[in-house]
């Protein structure tokens, strides 16, 4: 968060950063996505440069089969 608008609101600046250090709940995400009866892909864009690139997306992978279970 960077700050305050005029009216109150957070403000939020982008950053990149790790999947699993990310402001999203995907754990929440998920289990939205069943109680809807969505069966299908889910896509991320990972755009971090805190790990090399196959150790990040054999983390990333890691993680989203944690999630969705």
């Amino acid at each position: 968060m960077t700050g305050k608008d005029e009216h109150g609101a957070d403000v939020w600046k982008p950053c990149r950063t790790l999947l699993k250090k990310a402001y999203a709940d995907l754990n929440k995400l998920c289990r939205d996505l069943k109680a809807v009866g969505y069966g299908g892909f889910l896509s991320v864009e990972d755009f971090s440069n805190e790990e090399e690139t196959y150790g990040k997306l054999k983390g990333n992978l890691e993680y989203l089969r944690k999630v969705s279970k």
